[in-house]
């Protein structure tokens, strides 16, 4: 007896854990009441993104829009006049003018998405099935995918615009700094 007390327990060697791998079968998840009333209380904010994303490219249509209109009749008399100057201006806000309608034009998708997702999640508070769940998941996937693109695009363009900025800036500095001299 005084030999069990004094032996040390067996040390259990630890057995290697299958690596998780994919699921060679679909797994079935089950829409709860709770995660049902989350996607229900996310809805109208969803809706109300989607239309705010409508609304600005609309708004940034029709500034775009004037802008252009502007800058064509600022063009025309500038030119009658013969001056350089203001069709210069007019060239830039013809630029901007453009430039707000691609912008506007990038809102449209990100609002169609929120839309069918906000729609999706509608279907399923009146008949919540398998098949609409992945409708509403494949809509915000779509939005998140769409955005975080717009996302990339957005910092290239601005990191290639700090880099013109500083060269731009840089030889200015040389100029002027050789004009002193």
């Amino acid at each position: 007896m005084s030999d069990e007390l004094t032996q040390e327990p067996p040390v259990a060697e630890p057995t290697a854990q299958p690596e998780p791998t994919a699921p060679s079968a679909p797994v079935a998840a089950a829409l709860t009441p709770l995660a049902q009333r989350f996607l229900s209380q996310t809805r109208p904010w969803v809706r109300f993104m989607a239309i705010v994303a409508f609304a600005t490219a609309a708004l940034m249509m029709l500034f775009g829009g004037f802008m252009l209109v502007l800058s064509f009749f600022g063009g025309l008399a500038a030119r009658s006049q013969g001056e350089l100057g203001p069709l210069g201006g007019a060239l830039r806000l013809g630029f901007m003018s453009v430039t707000y309608v691609v912008l506007a034009a990038l809102y449209v998708p990100a609002g169609v998405f929120l839309f069918r997702y906000a729609s999706a999640i509608r279907r399923i508070e009146f008949h919540a099935t398998d098949a609409g769940l992945e409708e509403a998941l494949r809509y915000q996937k779509s939005f998140w995918r769409y955005a975080g693109i717009l996302t990339v695009i957005g910092l290239v363009v601005t990191i290639l615009m700090l880099a013109v900025a500083v060269i731009v800036a840089g030889v200015a500095a040389a100029m002027a700094a050789a004009g002193r001299s």
